[in-house]
């Protein structure tokens, strides 16, 4: 307990710090400062506080961060007080001190900052996440479920995401409701990307061609668009189905070829081909037209011609061709024609056997073969007529009623009117490569090659003569004034009388050393019982002028050589074949004659074979005056001139040649007119066309207007017909 006296000092020195007058004594007691004394202020304590570390939201304040110490004892009071916990941020932190000695030290106040980090909030449970299609957002997936430590909501990281389809994990963050304390947590989610739902957009069918011929195929390749993941196949519809066959129909992958070829029968076909989609089979591509016509087979023509020296021969040669195939069958009417059992060749090497016997098939036929390509599905070549040549007219000749024309075919010779050229009678039993009519005699070759001529007297048909030449083959023959002349292999020019049991034959060898044609005429001299034969010998491209005088009274007949004249302008033989057929006329009018004959161009055929072209020479057998008077060359003149025949007026010659391609007889003639010093000047003529070319034979003649009306009248006999046409 506080004494009295130092109650009583006290109490003075509140008095006196109150301003009242006290006694010195009192003051001096008190301290106020008198003279001789003090009154101390009381200190301000010293505070020492440091900005605490930072904290995570959530934690409370206690004495790790509320540690401000004073220089004096005392106690603090905190703001906010220990236990509380701050926002996040940075925060201030306040405190007053209070010290003991509250007489001497005054209170204090301090502060200080605190950061306070935001917390991460605990995602125990990622939510699911809704699938989606391929080609949406991740916007289009609805996140459900989730679980975390504060509340808050989960969304796509980058919701613009288009994901790939499949399973995919993709980016999640959740974002606390107070964002102010909490940081977002990022984490994923698996999300389904279903594939787009399968849709057809167009089927389309595309052909290489869609024209083709019956033997050809084609390939269609159907292709298929669309989106999603569908089955990428089509079913092929072919209608008519009986149109032919598809290489596959059903579940054809797109973009895989498929071919197709036709069945043909007739006619043109059009069948349509259609693509539909095996996933929707609402789409299918517009059927496609595919146009299907009967083949083309095409031949061509061989090179030059075919000759035949006699009837006994196998010609060989080749033919081009385009569109034949395996089965189809060649023809060579009247030959027998050939199937073929592998794939022909683009060149076809042919092979024809000729005889002689013409009861047989393949019998010998100088003329034009047709020559043809059939197929079973009715497909047909053009044709091309092959000339088979000879020098064999199948034209007779004419008496003073007939004319007469060779059937080798049929075995007969038969007459026709001259008035008309209708059939005139029975026909004769009577045939021969040669066929010759000399008045009341027709002459024929028998078998050509053992050199024998026959002669039946055309009244009767009975045979009258037979004679032979055993010196070789008979190449040519002509008949005139009851007497025959005719060239063989021996070479020769032999005559005979045409009379019964002909004791002899009249023989010359100093006529070449190939003779060939032959022409007769009584124009050379004035002797009733004579003949003039001119004969053209192909090795040394000379004709020949012999004349033979038959004796009536014993059937017996003299020949010599007159004279020969070499043509200018004529090739040797030694450059041509030597089967080519060469041929003379002559006229009863004059002592000239003609020879038709081929020439080289100096050239090749195709097959390397040399290539020629026909001459025409016109000549003048005149005993002291032979000469050739004039030539003609190739143009206007077919090479596959194969007859020639004399106007009977002198001045003319008409040439028949085949048309290979269509099978026509081509009438050509040449005409001349001669100056003073009988220099010819020539002109050529297209007469124009006779039918289709015959096949046992061609024959030409002219018969002259004193026996017949209306004018000179051209005679062309064709398979086994005979037609007329006015000689132009």
């Amino acid at each position: 307990m506080r004494s009295k006296t130092a109650n009583f000092v006290y109490a003075a020195r509140l008095l006196f710090c109150l301003g009242v007058a006290l006694t010195p004594v009192i003051a001096a007691l008190a301290g106020c400062g008198s003279t001789g004394g003090s009154i101390q202020t009381p200190t301000t304590p010293i505070i020492t506080w440091a900005n605490p570390a930072a904290i995570t939201y959530g934690t409370a304040l206690s004495g790790t961060q509320l540690n401000a110490t004073a220089n004096v004892p005392g106690t603090f009071v905190y703001t906010p007080a220990s236990g509380t916990v701050p926002k996040a941020g940075t925060q201030t932190l306040s405190a007053t001190f209070t010290p003991t000695d509250t007489t001497d030290y005054t209170t204090a106040a301090a502060s200080a900052q605190i950061v306070v980090n935001q917390a991460t909030p605990t995602v125990s449970v990622w939510p699911t996440a809704g699938a989606i299609t391929s080609g949406q957002t991740l916007a289009s997936s609805t996140l459900t479920g989730g679980t975390a430590s504060v509340p808050g909501g989960f969304a796509w990281t980058t919701p613009t995401t288009i994901p790939p389809a499949g399973t995919d994990t993709e980016n999640v963050t959740f974002t606390p409701t107070d964002t102010t304390d909490y940081t977002v947590v990022n984490g994923s989610a698996q999300i389904v990307v279903n594939p787009p739902t399968p849709t057809i957009t167009s089927v389309s069918l595309l052909c290489t061609t869609t024209s083709i011929t019956n033997v050809q195929t084609t390939s269609c390749t159907p292709t298929v668009t669309g989106t999603g993941s569908f089955t990428n196949t089509v079913n092929l519809t072919l209608a008519p189905t009986s149109a032919g066959t598809l290489s596959a129909s059903k579940n054809v992958a797109s973009g895989t070829p498929v071919v197709f070829t036709p069945t043909f029968t007739a006619g043109v076909q059009t069948p349509t081909i259609t693509a539909t989609s095996t996933a929707d089979p609402t789409k299918s591509s517009a059927p496609v037209k595919i146009t299907v016509t009967l083949r083309t087979i095409t031949i061509s023509a061989p090179t030059g011609n075919i000759w035949l020296p006699d009837c006994s021969a196998l010609i060989f040669y080749s033919v081009a061709q385009t569109g034949m195939v395996n089965g189809d069958t060649i023809h060579d009417d009247p030959y027998p024609p050939a199937t073929y059992t592998v794939t022909p060749p683009s060149t076809l090497p042919i092979s024809l056997g000729i005889g002689n016997d013409p009861g047989v098939a393949g019998a010998c036929s100088p003329g034009a073969y047709d020559q043809y390509v059939t197929g079973t599905d009715g497909a047909r070549s053009n044709d091309q007529y092959i000339p088979i040549l000879s020098p064999w007219n199948m034209w007779a000749g004419y008496n003073s009623t007939d004319e007469f024309q060779a059937d080798f075919a049929g075995k007969t010779t038969c007459p026709y009117k001259l008035t008309d050229g209708t059939p005139d009678g029975t026909c004769l039993p009577v045939v021969g490569l040669v066929t010759l009519v000399d008045g009341n005699n027709l002459i024929a070759g028998g078998l050509i090659g053992n050199g024998g001529m026959l002669v039946y007297n055309i009244t009767t048909g009975a045979l009258t003569s037979g004679v032979n030449n055993s010196g070789g083959t008979i190449v040519g023959a002509a008949a005139k004034n009851g007497i025959v002349g005719y060239t063989t292999t021996s070479p020769s020019l032999s005559f005979s009388m045409e009379q019964l049991n002909s004791p002899n034959l009249a023989t010359l060898s100093n006529v070449g050393t190939a003779p060939m044609a032959v022409a007769m005429s009584t124009g050379c001299n004035t002797n009733p019982n004579a003949a003039s034969a001119f004969t053209y010998d192909q090795a040394g491209s000379t004709l020949y002028r012999a004349d033979a005088v038959g004796n009536v009274s014993n059937y017996t007949v003299t020949a010599s050589r007159v004279n020969s004249v070499a043509l200018s302008g004529f090739s040797p033989a030694s450059g041509l074949p030597n089967n080519l057929a060469r041929y003379v006329v002559a006229w009863d009018s004059t002592c000239k004659a003609a020879v038709l004959a081929p020439v080289l161009t100096g050239g090749n055929n195709p097959d390397g074979t040399p290539a020629y072209e026909m001459a025409f020479a016109l000549v003048d057998m005149t005993s002291g005056n032979a000469r050739q008077l004039g030539t003609y060359l190739a143009t206007g003149i077919p090479s596959t001139a194969i007859r020639m025949a004399a106007d009977p007026s002198g001045n003319d010659v008409v040439i028949a040649s085949t048309n290979q391609a269509a099978g026509t007889t081509v009438l050509t003639k040449i005409s001349w007119t001669l100056d003073v010093n009988e220099n010819p000047t020539f002109s050529v003529t297209t007469l124009g066309s006779a039918p289709p070319t015959g096949v046992y034979g061609v024959s030409l003649g002219i018969l002259p207007s004193s026996v017949v009306p209306n004018g000179n009248v051209l005679r062309v006999g064709q398979r086994e017909q005979h037609y007329a046409l006015p000689n132009q």
